[in-house]
């Protein structure tokens, strides 16, 4: 399977009480997972809902995946449990 050289964009919703503090170092941690290129974390204290905004970098135009790091939403969903957080939906966002 060939790929075309272009980034997406996901969001993972999650609830559960976050320290503000904590969101800097949070989005630190998410940058280690695989092709993983900027993360955002919004968070509403009032609620207690949130949402992590990931950007995947994209492979080289004409790339074949096969043999390749890809990105895994289980990866977040993992890093939001271990937070004490409850994941809640994972969508790609369209362009």
């Amino acid at each position: 399977m060939v790929v075309s050289a272009q980034s997406q964009t996901y969001s993972y919703s999650f609830s559960g009480d976050l320290n503000p503090q904590n969101i800097t170092a949070y989005e630190k941690e998410c940058m280690t997972f695989d092709r993983v290129q900027t993360v955002k974390i919004k968070y509403k204290t009032d609620s207690q809902k949130g949402e992590v905004i990931i950007v995947v970098k994209p492979y080289p135009k004409g790339t074949k995946m096969e043999g390749k790091q890809q990105f895994k939403p289980t990866d977040i969903k993992s890093f939001l449990i271990s937070k004490g957080l409850s994941p809640m939906q994972f969508r790609e966002i369209k362009k």
